[in-house]
């Protein structure tokens, strides 16, 4: 019974030690009478996070942007996008030191040829008037960046070259300028779908599809070494009847995991992965799982850490997860949300530095309404209930995005509509883990920076409230500490007793 109770109070310890608390119904970051929507966020390595989003001013949407500090407000939102042309598809990038990069695509007309446009700043500075890395074209698409932690960025896309769909890249060296976009993928062959990741040092690798010409397709890998060339594409998969969905991640020491749907001659899907340890050199292929998958998406943490989450459907829809420690093997996957008769869509999932890991995504009700959904898991536990992040006059949600930072706090973002469908808004919500946590050492800094910044405390009311939580969970947790000392002595005490009773009994 004593033993009992010591793994019990033992329990309620561990409990009590990761549990989050999450700011609910999100707050409004933006809204609009037309278009608030597509947001992206990042934190730098001392816990400032940066948002972006498509906002219209009645008449073009223009891309926003607004930053806040650890415990304080979001600032006053910059306009990035030129006005008079239309802007979409954001992307952000923010490295260790605060360098931040946001990439989007603008076109003169909506839904006509389009640029690969972007604008960026090093810490503290502000940011750059817009920069056209293409001229404009039909079908960009895929746009995204990266940062090292000197501040050297590289960009990708894929485009409409006027015989095919190809996949292009362009680098700056930090202070300097861009370079003419490079193709990437080989002329004449259709081709999209690309990812980047760079590594602290500015080793790059990039990953994308190519197509046959009567169906089927090939995930392709390439990498280069800071302003060097790009290594000949290797083959790491490719399926007569096709592969799909490439998704990218890279760690602290530029350890580099891809992953991809590959369809077996019955095109049932499979979910694969390839790991890169060695610069350009890759793993043999392993399958994650063979369960039905769509819309996958990959994180990786500092220390080598990764898992995938993604949509799955039996009897309705439910999230998975798998991971993976360092060096590891992909864990048998695990349910994250309950299971939904209607729909959910477009998961996103963070990790942070002690192990704790967060998913977001869209859930719809018979009425199809969608609502943001949230759930965490503490290290070592398992996924907890989920909870719903928008309030009831937040009529809708979609896009949901999220960003942890190294102290491993979240925030959650997504966009949607009022109730009556009139205003559109972009929306935030904070989650804090209410005990306090070891500072990470340097090996789990952003990008492998090798130092980690001090933050300096505000009177933010979330993270006083959080701080309160903290001292409280602090508090329980020196008492849940003392009454298993004495469980444990007691325990100890009783056996002895019962050991002498036991020896009385016998003389």
């Amino acid at each position: 019974m004593l033993l009992s109770l010591f793994l019990s109070l033992a329990g309620m310890q561990a409990a009590m030690a990761t549990s989050a608390v999450w700011s609910v119904p999100g707050s409004i970051l933006a809204q609009s009478t037309q278009i608030a929507d597509s947001p992206v966020v990042a934190f730098d390595g001392y816990g400032n996070a940066t948002a972006a989003w498509i906002q219209s001013d009645g008449s073009t949407n223009l891309v926003m942007t607004s930053t806040r500090p650890p415990g304080g407000s979001w600032s006053a939102p910059d306009t990035l996008s030129n006005a008079g042309v239309y802007a979409d598809q954001p992307s952000i990038s923010v490295n260790s030191t605060g360098d931040t990069l946001v990439m989007w695509r603008s076109a003169n007309t909506l839904g006509g040829a389009s640029s690969v446009v972007t604008a960026s700043k090093t810490a503290g500075s502000t940011w750059t008037s817009p920069v056209s890395l293409t001229t404009s074209a039909p079908g960009t698409s895929y746009i995204q960046g990266a940062l090292d932690t000197n501040g050297n960025a590289v960009a990708i896309w894929a485009r409409w070259n006027g015989s095919n769909n190809i996949v292009q890249t362009a680098n700056k060296p930090a202070g300097g300028s861009w370079t003419t976009p490079t193709n990437l993928s080989t002329l004449g062959q259709e081709s999209g779908s690309p990812r980047i990741v760079t590594d602290a040092t500015g080793n790059t690798t990039a990953i994308w599809i190519t197509y046959g010409t009567f169906g089927g397709g090939s995930v392709m890998a390439s990498s280069t070494t800071l302003n060097g060339n790009w290594a000949t594409p290797t083959v790491l998969a490719s399926s007569p009847q096709g592969v799909e969905q490439p998704g990218l991640g890279v760690d602290a020491s530029g350890n580099v995991t891809a992953i991809w749907l590959w369809s077996n001659p019955s095109y049932q899907a499979a979910l694969q992965s390839s790991v890169s340890t060695t610069f350009g050199s890759w793993s043999s292929t392993v399958t994650v799982t063979t369960d039905p998958v769509a819309e996958l998406q990959l994180y990786i943490d500092a220390n080598g850490n990764a898992s995938i989450i993604w949509t799955s459907w039996s009897g309705g829809s439910i999230i998975k997860s798998s991971y993976r420690p360092f060096a590891g093997s992909w864990e048998t996957p695990v349910n994250v949300s309950t299971l939904n008769s209607v729909g959910l869509s477009t998961p996103q999932i963070v990790m942070d530095s002690f192990g704790n890991r967060t998913a977001v995504w869209i859930a719809y009700d018979v009425n199809y309404k969608s609502t943001a959904k949230v759930a965490s898991m503490p290290a070592g536990g398992s996924w907890q209930s989920e909870i719903t992040l928008n309030s009831n006059t937040q009529d809708y949600a979609f896009n949901p995005e999220l960003a942890v930072d190294n102290s491993g706090n979240v925030i959650a973002m997504y966009h949607g509509n009022f109730t009556g469908g009139i205003n559109a808004f972009v929306a935030f919500s904070d989650a804090i883990m209410p005990t306090p946590t070891p500072t990470p050492t340097p090996s789990q800094t952003p990008n492998g920076s090798g130092s980690t910044p001090s933050v300096t405390p505000t009177s933010d009311p979330l993270v006083s409230a959080a701080a309160s939580s903290s001292s409280l969970a602090n508090t329980g947790a020196k008492i849940n500490v003392t009454l298993i000392i004495f469980a444990f002595v007691f325990f100890i005490l009783g056996s002895g007793l019962f050991a002498f009773r036991l020896l009385q009994n016998r003389r």
